[in-house]
């Protein structure tokens, strides 16, 4: 039994060299990759080879070990580069066990196509002119590849209420514009118009109970009138619930209409005379009228003081 006692003990010697050989050995492998696709132009040690070390700083670092453009040109990295690679990195190069001779790189375009532009132009529209809807875009255009990441932007020349014209610039991943088309977009412009929100019969001076907001397609924004411009006048005609108001549905509520006989106050420090005038002008109380003076038939300047009444100016 003691014969075989220094047999066991160099097997288990044997083993355990061994074993730290395969240990060691795989610790510090690189195991080139013989083909790799990429859409991206910038690639790292990890992306073209398997990395196997017991060290978790090391393999993240050689994880982010950033491939030179100028070892990606010839779309072949050699074994020799990524040794070379590891030298400019300070790294033992020694320690590590390199497998494989070239990696065959292939760079994937992306093919930017004519779908993809509309879409830039659709969601710049939508975000900086929330209520215009892109009906249609037409541009002459021929599709593009691009390597690498790569940006869209979209400047707006015209706009209309319905249509306008932009320029779309292709900027590849160094911010280099590749190329510039322009289109031209049909759209569809919404605002909110002051509708009728019960129905007001002529004559009755319009409150901001009689009105509501209601978003519609503008085709005339001209043809539009605000809150302001309508709350405070009289309807024209009948105005029925629902139905947008324009500028001839309502008249301003005259204090003073044309050809009106009015009350005219003077006043001059202890003077004060009423007389009786008819009004040339239609006015709003605070405007300044022509108003005749029946007693003598001279056109005076007038302000507005109430319904029927004025005041001489000069």
């Amino acid at each position: 039994m003691k014969c075989c006692e220094p047999l066991r003990a160099l097997s288990r010697s044997l083993l355990l060299f061994f074993l730290l050989l395969s240990f060691l050995s795989a610790q510090d492998l690189i195991k080139l990759k013989s083909e790799v696709v990429s859409k991206q132009t910038h690639l790292t040690l990890q992306d073209i080879a398997s990395l196997q070390t017991s060290s978790f700083r090391l393999r993240s670092f050689l994880s982010d070990l950033s491939i030179p453009q100028t070892m990606l040109d010839d779309g072949v990295v050699s074994q020799s580069e990524v040794r070379e690679l590891l030298k400019r990195n300070y790294l033992d190069v020694s320690r590590f066990k390199i497998v494989g001779q070239n990696v065959k790189i292939h760079l994937k375009k992306t093919e930017i196509s004519k779908d993809i532009l509309i879409e830039a132009i659709k969601a710049h529209m939508k975000k900086n002119y929330p209520n215009v809807v892109v009906q249609k875009v037409s541009m002459r255009y021929q599709p593009l590849g691009v390597i690498g990441n790569y940006s869209i932007k979209v400047e707006p020349e015209t706009v209309s209420s319905n249509y306008a014209y932009v320029r779309i610039t292709i900027y590849d991943n160094q911010k280099e514009p590749k190329k510039t088309v322009r289109a031209y977009l049909h759209l569809q412009t919404f605002g909110f118009a002051v509708v009728a929100g019960r129905d007001i019969p002529k004559g009755k001076i319009i409150t901001d109970k009689d009105i509501a907001l209601q978003r519609v397609q503008m085709r005339n924004s001209r043809s539009f009138l605000t809150k302001d411009e309508i709350v405070g006048h009289v309807a024209k005609i009948n105005i029925y619930k629902g139905k947008k108001i324009t500028k001839y549905m309502i008249t301003p509520n005259y204090s003073v209409h044309k050809r009106q006989l009015v009350k005219i106050l003077y006043s001059k420090g202890p003077i004060h005379i009423e007389l009786l005038g008819i009004a040339l002008q239609n006015g709003k109380s605070g405007d300044i009228i022509r108003v005749k003076n029946l007693s003598s038939n001279k056109v005076l300047v007038c302000k507005v003081l109430s319904n029927g009444v004025v005041q001489f100016l000069y």
